[in-house]
């Protein structure tokens, strides 16, 4: 529960901070404006309790106080707050607010944010020059980026670039994520390729089998329904049942759900 000591400071319990109930009311915001003192640790995570929930308003507002009032602004901060002011305020904003940044702040997370903010807004062209620029600047060594314009193929209806861009990954020795993978196998579904999809299941398990969960038996699953494949489909299911564990609500869900479709 919240407390206010004698002093002003917000006092809390574990993560009593950053519960719904604040995300909820806006709690928060007015403690910060009437003046009281506040960590950069519970501030930090009430940003990221609120993003979670979408409440990306509040978070803000939090992050320009602690910007104004220099609480710690880090490099990393920079980024948050061009993520947020992107879904706030729109991306010519975030925009703007990227070309304000100084030297040091104009680095790889900042970079990665607008790129993400562009695909997310399917401006393909200007996703792809930003890539480019940031290959150039050799920011482009994680899976991220990559991940990044595969979904926004993905969104375009173009799951042929998402193939090129794995080969392009292969090339440069980076390794791919369980989103990866998920997108590659939809990216096949999409061409009507099953058996390319089936191709980087037996991928996954042969090669990256950590990133193997019962979210890629239930992709595999779900492409055989929507192919028609019932045999497949309950052979994919056994899988995942295998594969998750017994107290995993979500997969049980999905399970169910997709059961009472065949």
């Amino acid at each position: 529960m919240m407390m206010v000591s004698g002093s002003r400071r917000v006092s809390v319990g574990g993560s009593a901070l950053i519960r719904w109930l604040y995300v909820a009311t806006g709690a928060k915001v007015p403690y910060i404006r009437e003046g009281r003192s506040n960590s950069k640790f519970e501030l930090d995570g009430c940003i990221r309790e609120l993003r979670k929930y979408r409440r990306y308003d509040y978070a803000l507002e939090i992050i320009e106080w602690m910007k104004v009032r220099k609480i710690n602004f880090s490099l990393r901060d920079y980024a948050v707050h061009l993520d947020l002011i992107g879904k706030v305020n729109g991306i010519a904003a975030a925009e703007s607010y990227f070309e304000g940044l100084l030297p040091a702040a104009k680095n790889h997370r900042t970079y990665g944010v607008l790129l993400n903010s562009y695909c997310v807004e399917k401006m393909a062209d200007k996703a792809v020059g930003l890539f480019e620029k940031m290959d150039e600047m050799n920011m482009i060594s994680k899976v991220l980026p990559f991940n990044n314009l595969m979904s926004l193929y993905m969104r375009s209806e173009k799951p042929e670039g998402v193939l090129l861009l794995r080969e392009e990954m292969k090339k440069r020795d980076i390794q791919p994520d369980t989103f990866t993978y998920t997108i590659l196998m939809h990216s096949y579904s999409r061409l009507n390729d099953i058996e390319g999809a089936e191709r980087v299941f037996e991928e996954i398990k042969r090669e990256n089998a950590k990133v193997c969960d019962w979210t890629t038996y239930s992709n595999l699953a779900v492409l055989y329904v929507k192919a028609g494949l019932h045999e497949k489909t309950e052979l994919a299911l056994k899988m995942l049942e295998q594969e998750m564990g017994p107290r995993n609500c979500e997969a049980y869900h999905f399970l169910i759900s997709l059961d009472a479709n065949l």
